[in-house]
């Protein structure tokens, strides 16, 4: 992963600590005997950090947009909940499937 991670064309260094690794791979669980993560746990790894980014990024622009634009902040409470609706009916309908749980 870190040798992944060095390779990948961004502005600043991407740099995970133990501490980081242990907590995207779930206390490696996720991880094999070498420690290292096989496609599908890589995928969920990083479906999860996408998923916790896009959060992230929600929270700070709603709470910018009550202050600032009352239509957009409704809209995008809109969006938070569908996305809260989706994350129920994937664990529903699949629940062995969906980013937080390895198959």
């Amino acid at each position: 992963m870190k040798a992944g991670m060095r390779r990948l064309r961004t502005e600043k260094p991407v740099h995970l600590s133990a501490e980081d690794w242990d907590v995207m791979t779930e206390g490696r669980t996720l991880c094999d005997d070498q420690g290292e993560l096989n496609i599908e746990a890589f995928e969920i790894v990083i479906r999860r950090q996408l998923k916790l980014l896009v959060q992230r990024h929600m929270a700070i622009r709603m709470s910018q947009a009550e202050l600032h634009d009352p239509t957009s902040a409704s809209i995008l409470f809109v969006l938070k909940q569908m996305m809260l609706t989706l994350n129920e009916v994937e664990d529903f309908i699949a629940p062995e499937c969906t980013p937080d749980k390895p198959t």
